[in-house]
């Protein structure tokens, strides 16, 4: 990712929970805002609690989620020039029980994030018309 992709910061993340659309995965939940305006077509953030694991289940899990979200990049990023949109999207790990951060996987959660990418896809899709 570069750095004009990334959404740091916590007024940014909170910003996106309270006026971003909610979109409901298995392990993942994904905060949606799209914008008219310049800029890089996609934003995207990686949130994963700290109250639940160490940072080092954190950083493992949020390399995961890049690596998840890299693989639907070029399909989000198509439909928002496209529409000539700006997408803002929180990715965040909720997790499932039974599920321990040391055994998942990328392909756990590459179908929350083609999920998301489809919806997303979709919402872009009418403003372009």
């Amino acid at each position: 990712m570069k750095k004009g992709e990334r959404l740091r910061g916590r007024g940014v993340f909170t910003s996106l929970y309270e006026s971003g659309r909610s979109l409901q995965g298995e392990l993942l939940r994904c905060f949606v805002r799209i914008d008219a305006g310049a800029g890089a077509p996609i934003r995207a953030g990686f949130s994963v609690s700290s109250r639940s694991f160490n940072a080092v289940r954190r950083n493992r899990v949020r390399r995961i989620l890049r690596a998840a979200y890299d693989a639907e990049k070029t399909n989000l990023t198509r439909a928002a020039v496209t529409a000539e949109r700006r997408v803002s999207m929180l990715v965040v790990y909720r997790g499932r029980s039974g599920l321990a951060v040391e055994r998942l996987r990328l392909a756990d959660v590459r179908p929350d994030m083609a999920t998301f990418s489809q919806k997303i896809s979709a919402m872009l899709l009418p403003a372009s018309s």
